[in-house]
C-alpha cells in the first residue's frame, strides 16, 4: 500500500505501471488532507525532524558549521529516522488517522477540522 497527495510528479504512467508489477496498491488521498491522512505527517515525520535538527545542532556545536552536504545529511537523516520510526510510533499513526483500524470518523473529528472556519460564501 503507498498513499500519496496528488502532486503532479506522482501522476506518472511508468511508476503506477512499476507498482502494479509489483502488486503495491495505490491510494490518492483527497486534495489539502495529507496532514490529516498520511499516518507519517501524523506521527512520523515530526520525531524525525527534531532529531534530525538534533544531529545539525550537534554537529555545529563540535565547531563543524560548514554547510550540510549530501553525505552529511544522508547520514544524519538516516539516524534520525532509525531513532524515530519505531513500530509503536508508526502504528499510532496509521491508528490515529483512522486506517488502521479502519475509522472515518477520526479524520472528521480531528481538531485540524473540526473548528476550522469553512470557506466563505462568494460576494455578490
Amino acid at each position: 500500500l503507498l498513499l500519496l497527495d496528488r502532486h503532479g510528479s506522482h501522476v506518472d504512467v511508468y511508476f503506477v505501471w512499476a507498482l502494479k508489477q509489483h502488486n503495491i496498491w495505490l491510494v490518492w488521498l483527497p486534495p489539502h488532507t495529507s496532514y490529516i491522512l498520511h499516518p507519517h505527517d501524523i506521527s512520523g515525520f515530526s520525531p524525525i525532524k527534531s532529531r534530525y535538527s538534533g544531529q545539525i545542532t550537534e554537529l555545529a556545536m563540535l565547531g563543524d558549521a560548514a554547510t550540510v552536504k549530501k553525505q552529511r545529511f544522508i547520514i544524519a537523516y538516516n539516524m534520525a529516522c532509525m531513532k524515530s520510526l519505531a513500530e509503536r510510533v508508526i502504528c499510532g499513526g496509521w491508528k490515529e488517522a483512522g486506517l488502521v483500524p479502519w475509522n472515518p470518523s477520526k479524520a472528521l473529528t480531528s481538531s485540524q477540522v473540526v473548528g476550522q472556519p469553512g470557506t466563505p460564501p462568494p460576494q455578490p
